[in-house]
């Protein structure tokens, strides 16, 4: 029951497969869809984005749903994959973790998932980096052995297109590469090609992305969208606001599902280790970061579920961020006493390291959505992961897991197929209704709204620019006016 089969792996691909080709096309999509994203190819994203690998996948995707849909199935069996393979193959952790990349909360999954352009960068990118993440896995071993010279170029091509996606995980590639190089030279006192070979990859994209002439615009203050601060009391105040508006509650408070399972497998890791820590100081250390993690993951779930703290405490966002700030340094310390196996600390804390860099570019810009956390709370799910494979289970015990896990995955899958059948069947529908007029030579048409909205980012192109690209992608003629029924 333990490993998980090559049959497992190609249900769950269908049924990813199914439910990718549901989602629609919306806002920002129907721009790269048509004539508007071959003009940015035709300049090479010049003073647009310096996200050059983002931008040609959802160039792709925004031309062929069946080629969108084998993407984006692919991507996220791959992200269930590689976690799964970071945890010995566990059949519960890729359970657990397809059921919580569905249980995100409303935003995240509307904007990184759902969304065609959202997808192309924020999942793809953090896929890439686990791939990395999955081959230098091994150094957390106790004599690993040293990596084949072969997978040099390999490696620095992957190290290369992760920089040129999205830039907070590109920060993070860089960080993480050169973390390594340390790591290993350190612990395992060797320097390895295939390593040295992959910073460089991170460090030329992240080069090539910076170049763009936009970076200088936003750093000028002449982008009229995306603004950074890197000095002064400007740098103080976006640091603030950023963070207590955004960052802490969305890098782990609003993660409910995760979090109340995070915090019961906590409890049987701890109780589990805790006895066998014989250093009296050790022990009171890692019991009040325990309690101190715990409080925190209570206080987060009883908050989210009881939404009127939220919405009606006015230094709710202070609170917020205070208790995230705690919950994160306590988890560090308890992973650093608790864990005697050199090994395993170690492991845990580079998760907690990736968190850490993923998330602290988000600090000095704006403006930072939902979408920019998908990377963070995938991050989340493997540490989640990785606390779960330290669990031993009997028979007995592992059989009723499995049984909930799946009734909870069927569940969720069933739910989200209710949800988007509806939305293909109205998309398919108002697109008929609006190309059906054009053809009578109508200048003006009334479509419904998309069912579900809260799931779908942008859906309806009631104001502008929304509608000219609507008719752009959809190639309906400029003069056709379109009304979005309230």
């Amino acid at each position: 029951m333990q490993k998980i089969k090559k049959l497992h792996w190609f249900v769950l691909f269908v049924l990813l497969a199914g439910l990718c080709y549901l989602f629609p096309y919306t806002g920002d999509d129907w721009a790269w869809g048509s004539s508007i994203g071959i003009d940015r190819l035709n300049t090479w994203f010049e003073n647009y984005s310096g996200r050059y690998f983002g931008n040609l996948i959802v160039l792709a995707l925004t031309r062929s749903n069946l080629l969108k849909t084998i993407v984006m199935a692919g991507c996220i069996l791959g992200i269930v994959y590689l976690i799964t393979k970071m945890c010995n193959h566990n059949i519960h952790v890729a359970l657990l973790t397809s059921i919580f990349i569905f249980l995100t909360t409303e935003s995240v999954f509307r904007q990184s998932i759902v969304w065609t352009s959202g997808f192309a960068n924020y999942a793809t990118s953090i896929f890439l980096f686990l791939l990395y993440t999955a081959f230098i896995y091994r150094i957390f071993q106790k004599n690993s052995q040293p990596c084949n010279v072969l997978w040099a170029i390999p490696l620095f091509i992957l190290g290369f297109l992760t920089a040129l996606i999205v830039e907070h995980v590109t920060i993070l590639a860089v960080a993480i590469g050169l973390s390594i190089l340390g790591y290993n030279w350190f612990v395992n006192h060797r320097i390895e090609i295939p390593h040295i070979l992959y910073s460089l990859g991170t460090i030329t994209g992240t080069i090539m992305m910076f170049s763009n002439s936009v970076y200088s615009s936003i750093q000028n203050g002449e982008d009229g969208y995306r603004t950074v601060e890197t000095s002064g009391a400007g740098l103080i105040n976006r640091i603030m606001d950023n963070y207590f508006d955004v960052i802490g509650r969305y890098m782990f408070l609003n993660n409910i599902v995760l979090n109340i399972v995070f915090g019961i497998i906590l409890c049987f890791v701890f109780w589990k280790l805790y006895k066998r820590i014989q250093i009296r100081y050790k022990k009171r250390i890692s019991l009040i970061s325990f309690e101190l993690c715990l409080f925190s993951i209570v206080y987060g779930i009883f908050t989210r579920v009881n939404t009127v703290w939220i919405n009606g405490c006015q230094n709710s966002k202070y609170i917020d961020g205070t208790i995230n700030i705690i919950f994160w340094l306590a988890l560090f310390v308890l992973f650093m006493f608790l864990f005697e196996d050199k090994y395993i600390r170690d492991k845990f804390l580079f998760i907690l390291i990736c968190i850490a860099f993923v998330t602290g570019p988000l600090l000095i810009v704006t403006p930072i959505g939902p979408r920019c956390f998908f990377a963070t709370y995938i991050l989340n799910v493997w540490l989640v992961a990785e606390l779960f494979s330290l669990l031993s289970m009997n028979l007995t015990i592992q059989r009723a897991v499995y049984n909930f896990e799946i009734v909870s995955f069927l569940v969720s899958m069933a739910v989200l197929f209710g949800i988007f059948i509806p939305i293909y069947r109205e998309n398919e529908n108002r697109i008929a209704v609006v190309q059906e007029a054009d053809q009578r030579g109508e200048t003006e048409v009334t479509i419904n709204k998309l069912p579900y909205e809260r799931y779908l980012h942008v859906s309806s192109p009631a104001q502008e620019p929304w509608q000219t690209r609507f008719k752009l992608f959809y190639k309906i003629s400029p003069e056709m006016k379109i009304n979005v029924k309230k």
